[in-house]
């Protein structure tokens, strides 16, 4: 074997059996040359050799584990005020909320919805003419099933 070849598989034994040791490190002599030591600290006649540059490094180890998320930020700044919005219908004048009470007709095509469109309205919702439960449908549900049920139809 060659000097050099000796070196570094002597140094490679330092660290496999000096790995458990926490803080060591390799020394040398000053000028570069010389036994791989491994100490706490280099003394003030030796240089500190890192390994990497002998090729004791071995392959990158798994990734570990994602940390615990960070606190949350502060809130930012408040955001500039939007341009104003155009003006309502009518002239800006506030238009009434109209609702009436409609019938469902006992019909397979007739719905809550159908009922207040020939009205020239919505649906808001189908009541049945039971005041003890006073079930509340969906506007689409048909005459079929919910004959002669109260419709609750708005425009605005």
């Amino acid at each position: 074997m060659t000097r050099k070849t000796l070196r570094l598989v002597t140094a490679g034994l330092v660290v496999a059996l000096g790995s458990h040791a926490e803080a060591m490190m390799l020394c040398t002599g000053r000028s570069g040359t010389g036994v791989l030591r491994m100490r706490e600290t280099c003394t003030s006649r030796e240089t500190q050799v890192d390994p990497t540059e002998l090729g004791l490094q071995g392959p990158p180890g798994d990734p570990g584990p994602p940390g615990d998320p960070g606190a949350p930020g502060d809130p930012g700044p408040a955001g500039d005020p939007g341009p104003p919005g155009e003006p309502g219908l009518g002239g800006g004048t506030a238009q009434p909320f109209v609702c009436l009470k409609a019938k469902l007709p006992a019909q397979p095509t007739a719905s809550g919805d159908s009922v207040c469109t020939d009205l020239q309205m919505f649906c808001v919702a189908e009541f049945l003419n039971d005041t003890r439960t006073g079930l509340v449908h969906a506007c689409g549900a048909t005459g079929d099933v919910f004959p002669n049920a109260d419709v609750l139809c708005c425009h605005f």
